[in-house]
């Protein structure tokens, strides 16, 4: 919208394609669940949703069709299947008709998968090392084997995650390891130390 005042002068509005209310990611058991609302579309052919692992390079996860223009809410919903397993980053591609886009704000989702490796953070790192444990960890052992096989740390916890001290552990590629009570496997990575 373009409109000339008095003395010369000229204010220019943009109409923004959408206005979005609402933008939430919520982890669910198996799965992270995006839903949006708008309270009005102009000219909106689609929606990308896109997730990140670090909040800076995105790819497209999903996609769904806009109301084209509407005065009215919408909303929308769309399941991330194969989530990471730790923080996920997503954000809303809005593409219009013509082609032109405009990105969201970010949301974020904490996604702990029930089986599979353990997440470490940060991987590779120093003196510490946050270990991820699966959704139904329970009391465990946590192991640190060096290249030997040796055990060279085990931390007890019944938390979902645990905070090794590993100042004392020379440099190199490390297992780790979440063992029930029983000393049952759960779930292992590999961490290297710098």
């Amino acid at each position: 919208l373009s409109w000339q005042l008095t003395n010369g002068a000229a204010l220019d509005c943009t109409v923004l394609p959408i206005e979005l209310t609402s933008f939430t990611a919520e982890p669910k058991e198996d799965h992270v669940l995006l839903k949006w609302t708008t309270a009005s579309e102009e000219n909106n052919d689609h929606f990308d949703v896109e997730r990140s692992s670090d909040g800076v390079q995105f790819n497209a996860i999903g996609s769904l069709i806009g109301s084209g223009t509407s005065a009215t809410a919408a909303q929308y919903m769309l399941p991330d299947r194969a989530p990471l397993n730790g923080l996920n980053y997503y954000r809303l591609k809005q593409v219009d008709l013509d082609g032109q886009f405009e990105y969201s704000d970010i949301s974020t989702a904490f996604f702990r998968q029930k089986n599979g490796p353990l997440t470490m953070v940060p991987n590779p790192g120093n003196s510490s090392v946050r270990v991820l444990l699966p959704q139904k960890a329970g009391a465990m052992i946590v192991q640190v084997i060096d290249a030997t096989g040796r055990v060279v740390l085990a931390v007890p916890t019944s938390e979902d995650q645990v905070q090794l001290c590993t100042v004392s552990l020379s440099t190199g590629l490390y297992s780790i390891q979440a063992l029930t009570s029983e000393g049952l496997s759960v779930a292992c990575g590999t961490w290297i130390k710098e």
